[in-house]
C-alpha cells in the first residue's frame, strides 16, 4: 500500500511539472513584463539563426525546432 500511495505522489508530481509546461510552452511569462519579446518559430532554419542577445529593449526568443511542420509549430503555442 504505502508503495501505491509514494508511485501516486510521483505520478501527480509528474503531471503537474508537465501542466506547468503546457501553461507556459515557450516561455513567455518568465521574462520581465516591461520588455518586448520578438519570438522566432519555425523548422531548423529558424533553430539555426543566431538571435542577437539584446538589441535595445528586445528580447529575442528563439523556438525554432529541427524538422518540425507548420501543424507542430501551432501546437507548440499556449
Amino acid at each position: 500500500m504505502p508503495e501505491t500511495i509514494e508511485r501516486l505522489k510521483r505520478t501527480i508530481k509528474v503531471g503537474l511539472l508537465t501542466e506547468q509546461t503546457q501553461i507556459d510552452r515557450i516561455q513567455l511569462r518568465m521574462r520581465p513584463s516591461h520588455a518586448p519579446v520578438i519570438l522566432f518559430l519555425g523548422d531548423s532554419r529558424a533553430k539555426a539563426w543566431p538571435a542577437p542577445e539584446t538589441v535595445g529593449p528586445h528580447i529575442f526568443l528563439n523556438r525554432g525546432v529541427g524538422f518540425d511542420t507548420s501543424r507542430q509549430v501551432l501546437q507548440r503555442l499556449p
